[in-house]
C-alpha cells in the first residue's frame, strides 16, 4: 500500500501572477518555478477571494469564502469576529491532516485563528521569535485601541526590515523541518514568503539585473505628494528609501520574485536528493496580488482589479496529470481537490469550494462561469468576474477597516481610499475585458443592463452562502444534540 503523501503548501505573500515568466512575463523572474510547471497542473486563471492575507489565507485553508467563514477584515480583527470564525465551526486543512496521522507544520507570521491544527507554528525566524512575538502581543493587547495602533504600526516597521522575514531563513528552517521528519509520519508543510510583500526584500544585485525603464516611470517623491493619508504616505516613504522612481521600484519587486523562486528551487531540490519529491504533493500559490501603479493604486493590494486578484496556483504530484487548465478556479477549491487527491471523505456540504480533479481529468469542462471577490480594509467593495466582463460595487454591509486610519483629514464618507485618499473608481465599475483587459475605461453608466444582470448574480450568490450558513450552523447543531445523545 502507497505511502500517504507529504504536502508542502507554498504561499508567496502579494505575488501577482502577471509578473511570474510562466504566466507570460517577459522577465525571467520564474526559472525554478517555470521548471516545476513542466510537471505540474498549471491553472491559468486561478483568483483569490479578497485582497488581504488574514480572509485570504482562511479561504485557502478552510475552503470557505470570507462571507462563510466569517473573517473579513486584515489584522485589525474584533474578538467578536474570531469569535464568529469558530461559531461557525470551521475547520481548517491542518486540523483535518492532523486527524488523517500527518504532522503538520507552519512557517507563518499571523497565528491566531490560523494556527489551529497544527503540531508546530512558527513565526519566522525559530521557536524564540514565535516566543517573543506572543509576550508582545500580550502586552500590546492590554494597551488602549489607539495607542496598541500606533505602537503595532512601529513594531512592524521594524519587522519588515528584518532577516526574520527574509526568504534564506526561512527555507533554510523548512529545510531542518523535513529533515526531522524524514522516514516518520507524512507531514503537511505550510510556508508562507513575504519577501514580495513592500518594502519587497530583493537583493540588490537582482535589482539592477530587473530594472527596465518605462514611458510610464515617475518620482517617488511625486507620488507621495499625491497620497493625502499621512499615515500611508510616510509608511511608503520609509518602505521605499532607497527607490527614486516607479520603475526602480517594480524592478525591487521582480527581484523579489527571482529571489524567492530561488529558494523554492533549494526546498525542491532538498526534496529531490532525498527522494521525496515524488512523494510530496507540491502546490504554489499567492494569497492575493498587488498593484504597481495601476489605477493610482502604488504599491498594496487594494482594489479588486486583476492584478490584484488573479494569482498563480500550481500542483505538482506524480500521480496528476501535467496540463494548463484555462477555466476560472478559486482558492476556496484547494482544500476540497487535496482531500480528493488524498481520498479523504468529508462533507462537500462544508465547503464553498469543489474539487478541481473532474476538470482536470477532462470530465467536466469548468466549474464555474464566474468568480467573486471582495475587499474590507482601503474600502467595502464586492466584484464579479466573467470571461469577458468585470464588475466591482461599494457595498456598505461592515465599516472599511485598515491599519492605517486616521481621521479629520477628509470625510471617509465620500468613496475615498482609506490608504491613498481619494477616489481611485465611482461606487459602480464595469469593466469589458476582451476590449480593455487593464480595466482601465469605467463603462458602467453606458450599460445599465449588464451593471443590472450583474448585479442580480452578485445578490444571488451572496444570498446563496447566507442561506448554505444557515443550513451549516442548524446542521452542526443537530449533530452536536446526536453526540450528547449518545453519550
Amino acid at each position: 500500500m502507497r505511502k500517504k503523501p507529504n504536502i508542502l503548501l507554498i504561499i508567496i505573500d502579494a505575488l501577482r501572477a502577471r509578473n511570474l515568466s510562466c504566466y507570460g512575463y517577459h522577465k525571467n523572474t520564474s526559472p525554478n518555478i517555470n521548471e516545476i510547471c513542466k510537471d505540474s497542473l498549471v491553472f491559468d486563471k486561478a483568483y483569490s477571494c479578497f485582497n488581504e492575507t488574514d480572509p485570504s489565507i482562511t479561504s485557502i485553508l478552510t475552503g470557505r469564502y470570507p462571507l462563510s467563514h466569517g473573517i473579513l477584515r486584515h489584522g485589525i480583527i474584533s474578538a467578536k469576529e474570531i469569535g464568529e470564525y469558530y461559531r461557525r465551526g470551521n475547520k481548517n486543512l491542518a486540523e483535518i491532516l492532523k486527524l488523517e496521522g500527518y504532522r503538520t507544520f507552519a512557517l507563518s507570521w499571523l497565528e491566531r485563528w490560523h494556527k489551529e491544527g497544527f503540531d508546530y507554528y512558527a513565526y519566522y525566524g525559530g521557536i524564540g521569535t514565535t516566543y517573543l512575538k506572543r509576550i508582545a502581543k500580550s502586552i500590546l493587547n492590554k494597551l488602549p485601541e489607539s495607542l496598541r495602533k500606533i505602537v503595532s504600526q512601529t513594531i512592524m516597521k521594524k519587522v519588515y526590515n528584518t532577516k526574520m522575514l527574509d526568504g534564506s531563513t526561512i527555507t533554510n528552517h523548512a529545510i531542518k523541518i523535513i529533515e526531522r521528519n524524514l522516514n516518520k509520519k507524512p507531514f503537511f508543510l505550510l510556508i508562507h514568503y513575504i519577501d514580495t510583500h513592500l518594502p519587497y526584500n530583493s537583493p540588490k544585485k537582482y535589482e539592477k539585473e530587473f530594472f527596465e525603464e518605462t514611458s510610464n516611470n515617475e518620482r517617488i517623491e511625486d507620488v507621495l505628494k499625491r497620497i493625502k493619508n499621512p499615515r500611508w504616505r510616510e509608511f511608503l516613504k520609509k518602505c521605499l528609501s532607497d527607490a527614486k522612481t516607479t520603475d526602480d521600484v517594480v524592478a525591487k519587486y521582480d527581484g523579489a520574485i527571482f529571489y524567492v523562486d530561488e529558494n523554492i528551487g533549494r526546498l525542491i531540490d532538498y526534496l529531490n536528493k532525498h527522494e521525496i519529491l515524488d512523494d510530496t504533493i507540491v502546490i504554489i500559490t499567492s494569497d492575493h496580488g498587488e498593484s504597481l501603479t495601476e489605477h493610482n493604486i502604488y504599491f498594496s493590494h487594494h482594489g479588486l482589479y486583476d492584478v490584484t486578484i488573479h494569482v498563480p496556483l500550481i500542483i505538482k504530484y506524480t500521480e496528476l496529470p501535467k496540463k494548463r487548465l484555462n477555466c476560472f478556479v478559486q482558492h476556496v477549491d484547494i482544500v476540497p481537490t487535496l482531500l480528493d487527491i488524498l481520498n479523504i471523505k468529508i462533507d462537500s456540504f462544508f465547503f464553498d469550494g469543489v474539487s478541481l480533479l473532474p476538470l482536470v481529468n477532462g470530465k467536466i469542462k469548468q466549474i464555474r462561469e464566474a468568480i467573486f471577490a471582495e475587499e474590507s480594509a482601503a474600502q467595502r467593495k464586492r466584484a464579479i468576474r466573467t470571461e469577458d466582463l468585470k464588475y466591482i460595487t461599494k457595498i456598505n454591509d461592515i465599516k472599511p477597516k485598515s491599519g492605517f486610519e486616521y481621521e479629520g483629514i477628509f470625510n471617509l464618507e465620500e468613496d475615498t481610499c482609506r490608504y491613498c485618499g481619494f477616489k481611485h473608481a465611482e461606487p459602480e465599475e464595469l469593466y469589458d475585458l476582451k476590449n480593455d483587459p487593464n480595466e482601465v475605461s469605467n463603462i458602467a453608466y453606458m450599460q445599465t443592463d449588464i451593471v443590472q444582470e450583474l448585479r442580480s448574480k452578485m445578490d444571488n450568490w451572496v444570498r446563496n452562502l447566507i442561506k448554505i450558513n444557515e443550513m451549516r450552523m442548524i446542521k452542526m447543531k443537530i449533530r452536536r444534540i446526536q453526540d450528547i445523545k449518545r453519550i
